[in-house]
């Protein structure tokens, strides 16, 4: 019998949590590595017609950038295969999360209903640096949001590859009894060196028509809830009075689909939880905190 199992073995919470987050990746068909080697990528939609974009010529791309597509039940698997000369620098630097990332990237935009009202934005550099924000009236563009999704890169002489994970949970989406729905998708790719950008489609957001303008395609319509628990622990000593406080608590989130969530916080301590920046501001322009 396994240790673990044993009535006076009882597992603790974390290592519940760990069990489950291994049981979710042991299920996985697609592991997030950069390495576009399981069998599932020959099945996915390939999308390699890229234009050059900036400038916005609409030119086809002089290096081979190929986009590949994949769904299943954890979410929207997508990998680029991003072809470059060994005589074209790349730029491979690491940046903090959203920060302008000012690198070899891929783009990737994603309108989950098709609606051309709101898109995704899911940006990767070739040194795996992250950035996403959310795109709205056509081309306007906001860094105040941020999601759970994964990715890996990797490289070799031919060409760099990155691989990305975005679950069906990361945004809120219109629910639908349908076994297909239609969302629309936008890929690019940064050469810096160069600093020129190859996209498909032929889409710009120098245009005012840029989510109108996304590449719309016909998925499984997969219905996915989630129930993620968030543990905590302080501890707080206070040398003066020669007292100490221990706190303990768990912030849980269920969402029985893409469109609703339920938050429970047990014991929350909002100290620990949320806090402010401190910004100190001298002039006579009031600062402006976004939420």
């Amino acid at each position: 019998m396994n240790r673990w199992l044993r009535p006076h073995h009882r597992p603790t919470i974390l290592y519940c949590l760990m069990l489950m987050l291994y049981s979710s990746l042991a299920r996985s068909a697609i592991t997030i590595d950069g390495v576009i080697d399981e069998p599932e990528w020959q099945t996915a939609e390939v999308f390699k017609d890229f234009v050059t974009t900036d400038p916005l010529t609409l030119a086809p791309a002089h290096y081979l950038t190929i986009a590949r597509l994949f769904v299943d039940d954890r979410g929207i698997h997508v990998a680029f295969t991003n072809y470059q000369p060994a005589n074209v620098p790349r730029v491979h630097r690491k940046f903090a999360r959203d920060s302008f990332l000012q690198a070899d990237r891929n783009i990737i935009n994603i309108d989950f209903d098709g609606s051309g009202l709101s898109a995704y934005d899911f940006t990767v550099s070739s040194s795996n640096s992250v950035q996403d924000g959310v795109l709205s009236n056509e081309n306007q563009y906001s860094r105040d949001w941020d999601g759970t999704w994964y990715s890996q890169t990797s490289a070799d002489d031919e060409a760099w590859y990155s691989e990305v994970l975005i679950p069906w949970t990361v945004a809120p989406m219109v629910q639908s009894d349908a076994a297909q729905k239609t969302m629309a998708v936008y890929f690019s790719r940064v050469v810096l060196a160069e600093s020129v950008r190859f996209a498909y489609p032929a889409a710009s957001m120098r245009r005012a028509t840029f989510l109108s303008d996304l590449h719309q395609v016909e998925i499984d319509n997969v219905q996915k809830s989630t129930l993620d628990f968030f543990p905590y622990a302080t501890s707080t000593q206070d040398l003066h009075n020669d007292n100490s406080d221990f706190k303990v608590g768990m912030d849980m989130v269920w969402r029985p689909n893409s469109n609703q969530q339920l938050t429970l916080a047990l014991n929350p301590d909002f100290g620990q939880v949320e806090s402010d920046d401190l910004v100190v501001n001298f002039s006579a322009i009031e600062t402006f905190l976004a939420e």
